[in-house]
């Protein structure tokens, strides 16, 4: 192996790991700055995609420069949609930040693959699964938010309308919500309250909340606030119907999760069996499996039936992932 090419990706690696470690030491006064900025920006009217870049510090010239070279590379389209996912799994990291790190994971994966296995190839797929499993836990953290999400959007509802009935303001019943919820609807709630505080209308504040969680349910209920503001009644009536639906909806994929249940356990275990069986012949009889990794039409065999594997489970979790 090439001394250069493992010094070059050691080199690589640990600056591009040095920059996305930049972004845990940066100071509260810097960080308090950039966010109140932003909120600056939006409340002058600037959406996302007009917003400028926040001008680099003495701080942290190195971290910024290469957020705005990613996010020029990808576009604002890109930065936008990364922003609502970092912001919906409660991630503290801008898109730039996050595609340092996924960069900085990439080369560490291909530097552990020259140095470990000593081949090209193992390098190619380590760099190739360190650059996608940030994303990939990224989405399962937001999956989970949302879930926790939509289990206390009904209570938060109730509560409203409670609050509303007794004779509250709209903003004094958010943030008796904000109060009496946990985690993430009292985090959610508590930003639209300082967003309000600082002069941006609740309707924008909730529609940002709305796009930032990605719940349908909480988008339903933004809707039915901006008609009422529009066409007037009355919101106590609104949110209690809503809240219903919601409740009802909530029961009905309770249901169908335990009655598809079954299939999902299907579909786990036609995936695992064959690792399993694998693994078990390779610790039994070592030279059983080898004409299926020597030979070229073992690995076609086998390359085959990983992908029909892939396309079967797939098909099975379509089935029984239904929508509502």
């Amino acid at each position: 192996m090439p001394a250069t090419l493992v010094a070059i990706t050691a080199v690589a690696a640990v600056v591009l790991a040095l920059v996305g470690l930049a972004r845990l030491f940066e100071g509260g006064t810097q960080r308090l700055r950039r966010r109140i900025g932003v909120l600056a920006e939006r409340n002058r009217g600037l959406t996302p995609s007009e917003r400028p870049f926040a001008p680099a510090s003495p701080a942290a010239p190195l971290r910024l420069g290469i957020g705005r070279l990613v996010t020029w590379a990808r576009g604002r389209a890109w930065e936008q949609r990364m922003a609502d996912l970092l912001a919906g799994a409660d991630v503290p990291l801008w898109p730039g930040e996050f595609a340092t790190l996924r960069l900085a994971v990439a080369a560490l994966g291909a530097l552990a693959g020259l140095v470990l296995l000593e081949t090209y190839l193992a390098a190619g797929i380590l760099a190739v699964a360190g650059y996608g499993i940030p994303t990939l836990l990224l989405h399962l953290r937001k999956r989970k938010r949302l879930s926790k999400f939509e289990q206390q959007l009904p209570h938060m509802l109730q509560m409203l309308v409670s609050s509303l009935r007794s004779g509250a303001s709209l903003n004094r019943s958010l943030e008796v919500a904000a109060q009496m919820s946990r985690p993430p609807m009292s985090k959610d709630l508590a930003i639209v309250l300082r967003e309000t505080s600082l002069g941006i209308p609740l309707e924008e504040s909730l529609d940002s909340m709305a796009r930032r969680v990605g719940c349908p349910d909480f988008e339903t209920v933004v809707v039915g606030y901006q008609i009422q503001r529009e066409s007037g009644g009355s919101l106590t009536a609104v949110l209690s119907k809503v809240a219903e639906a919601v409740r009802l909806r909530l029961q009905l994929r309770g249901e169908l999760r335990a009655l598809t249940a079954q299939g999902r356990f299907s579909a786990l275990i036609i995936s695992l069996l064959p690792v399993a069986v694998g693994v078990v012949l390779k610790v039994a009889s070592p030279s059983y499996l080898e004409p299926l990794f020597e030979d070229w039409s073992g690995r076609a065999l086998l390359l085959g039936a990983l992908v029909w594997q892939t396309i079967g489970a797939l098909i099975i979790w379509k089935i029984v992932n239904i929508k509502i």
